[in-house]
């Protein structure tokens, strides 16, 4: 099964039987052939061995204290900040990937972890209450205060923080947004690799309006002007007149 095919079954079951770990390292693989799933997954099941205290707060100083998990402040740009494996390797990631390593291992030692995509900044936080955790900053505790002052941090002021924006993500979304950061990047300009993010991007279900649209232009920038069709035709079409339009502009491309 090539690791497309695998990635495909993966995301193909509900949002919430989705294993992020397994299907982010697949997700690398299709660009990184080397890939070793086995050893990662093996790596995450030492990590869960090694936590003392089977809470938020022990899960936080064992990755964060103790193994020292950090981001990636000075490359942060680098595409294996964004790789499940090689975070694990080296302990530095990006925000989104830090969180899926703490989502992963909060899994195996049965304390659940949900994603919150905030606009610029990716956090986690308890499943069971409004305790939020920032993993590209050592893992700090934050309260709704203190996610509304980063997100205030880091647009410089220049957007309006909104509770929604603390939202859970599901699995679909957290993958489709890991892949959004590769297809910006080193990989996403590389014709080959850009094509297989695309391929991968496109086996999650239930993507948005918006993000349809986007990764229809990211098609249409590599001449697929039939799948960026295909792509904008699956969205709502019915309510959103410039989908449309884009629809019908794509089609006519191909005549």
């Amino acid at each position: 099964m090539s690791p497309l095919e695998r990635f495909a079954v993966l995301v193909g079951r509900p949002a919430a039987d989705v294993p992020l770990d397994e299907a982010a390292l697949v997700m690398a693989t299709a660009l990184r052939p080397d890939v070793d799933i086995e050893h990662a997954l093996a790596v995450l099941d030492q990590l869960a061995s090694r936590c003392d205290m089977v809470s938020f707060d022990g899960l936080r100083a064992l990755l964060f204290e103790r193994e020292g998990f950090r981001g990636n402040v000075t490359q942060y740009e680098d595409p294996d900040n964004s790789f499940l494996d090689r975070v694990l390797d080296r302990r530095v990631g990006i925000p989104i990937s830090l969180a899926a390593v703490m989502i992963s291992v909060g899994a195996r030692i049965g304390v659940p972890i949900v994603g919150i995509g905030m606009p610029a900044h990716f956090l986690v936080r308890r499943a069971d209450a409004d305790v939020y955790c920032d993993p590209f900053n050592g893992g700090r505790v934050l309260d709704m205060a203190g996610c509304a002052a980063l997100f205030e941090s880091l647009t410089g002021g220049a957007g309006t923080f909104n509770p929604s924006f603390l939202a859970p993500v599901d699995t679909h979304q957290v993958l489709s947004r890991m892949l959004n950061n590769l297809e910006h990047g080193r990989y996403g300009r590389d014709p080959t690799h850009a094509n297989a993010l695309l391929d991968l991007h496109l086996c999650i279900p239930g993507l948005g309006n918006a993000e349809r649209l986007a990764v229809s232009q990211k098609l249409v920038q590599l001449a697929r002007f039939e799948d960026a069709a295909r792509v904008v035709e699956r969205a709502d079409l019915a309510s959103n007149t410039d989908l449309a339009r884009h629809a019908r502009a794509l089609r006519a491309r191909l005549n």
